[in-house]
């Protein structure tokens, strides 16, 4: 049985996923800023923890809305 994210759930499971994104996104270009002024390796760790935070969100989103990761 395939189960799909269900039409009323859309919105929310879209403006959950696309936050996600935004996490990843941002802390991608937080890092880069960052990283000009001054070359320091611990900015990276920006980049690491908002890739995991936004991992976490959307696998969060599958899991509610779409019932399951596949």
């Amino acid at each position: 049985m395939i189960w799909k994210v269900l039409p009323e759930e859309r919105k929310p499971y879209g403006r959950l996923t696309g936050s996600a994104l935004m996490v990843i996104g941002g802390s991608i270009i937080i890092t880069g800023i960052l990283q000009c002024i001054s070359e320091q390796e611990y900015w990276y760790y920006i980049t690491v923890a908002g890739t995991v935070i936004g991992l976490v969100m959307i696998g969060y989103a599958l899991l509610k809305y779409n019932r399951g990761i596949f």
